[in-house]
């Protein structure tokens, strides 16, 4: 914790990253989940406030907990946010990876997700980006589901949805007060 890091570089043979095990780095800045990791435990990058860039690689990824919350991104960057890039390998981004947790209002969270041409990804799970600040979301025609609180309480005005979309689960853009433009 605390120490100088500001770019982490994870080797493409990483399968877990552990509970708190970046916890409250604020020199981060930049960020890429390689793509054979398995499981990311709560709390893995809380309070990385400096974090503004993560490349999402991971192709079978799950999130895992000790305590109430199961966010590896709980807390982080509450000063200006994140931009979360989706590799065009990934099939899915996993429930709760990048929710900020429910209730918290001073933190930002990631504010911009882009997705790479010729997305593969076809489901965003449950809470995925709950309580996030983004304010536009583009999703690529691969996506097909959205589950449940997928984007619950974010600060969307605009979201544009794929023609591919054959499921939006109950509360998928619940609470976005200012969504203006579907």
């Amino acid at each position: 914790q605390g120490s100088e890091l500001e770019y982490i570089e994870l080797p493409e043979s990483l399968k877990y990253i552990g509970y708190k095990s970046f916890c409250g780095n604020s020199n981060i800045t930049s960020l890429t989940l390689p793509k054979n990791i398995e499981e990311v435990y709560e709390g893995s990058f809380e309070r990385c406030n400096g974090l503004l860039d993560v490349r999402f690689e991971c192709i079978e990824a799950t999130c895992k907990n000790y305590e109430s919350s199961i966010s590896p991104f709980r807390g982080t960057n509450s000063k200006t946010g994140y931009t979360v890039t989706v590799s065009a390998d990934v099939k899915t981004i996993p429930a709760y990876m990048f929710s900020t947790g429910g209730g918290a209002t001073d933190t930002f969270g990631c504010i911009e997700l882009i997705f790479e041409n010729e997305s593969t990804c076809t489901t965003i799970k449950q809470y995925a980006f709950q309580n996030t600040r983004m304010k536009a979301l583009v999703l690529p025609e691969s996506i097909v589901t959205i589950e449940r609180n997928a984007f619950d309480y974010c600060l969307l005005s605009s979201v544009t949805l794929p023609r591919s979309i054959t499921a939006l689960r109950i509360d998928a853009f619940a609470h976005n007060t200012t969504l203006t433009h579907v």
